[in-house]
């Protein structure tokens, strides 16, 4: 995925459903894959990059995310 489509999908997609479901502010995690845009903020929703080399980490947090949806759903 490239720079312009991940933006694209942000704008389009992401953003508008986070201020209609929300109306608050929102955090997305991205890894930092070449194609991932730059760390920014828009209206409250802030962008923010894990850092290199995390993944052990990362791995960490997406299965208990993982697993508090598939309870929640």
């Amino acid at each position: 995925m490239g720079v312009d489509t991940c933006w694209k999908w942000f704008s389009d997609v992401f953003y508008p459903e986070v201020k209609n479901r929300t109306g608050r502010r929102a955090l997305l995690l991205l890894d930092n894959a070449p194609g991932h845009f730059d760390v920014s903020e828009r209206d409250g929703v802030k962008i923010a990059l894990f850092p290199p080399n995390c993944t052990s980490w990362k791995q960490a947090c997406d299965t208990g995310i993982i697993a508090a949806l598939n309870k929640g759903y």
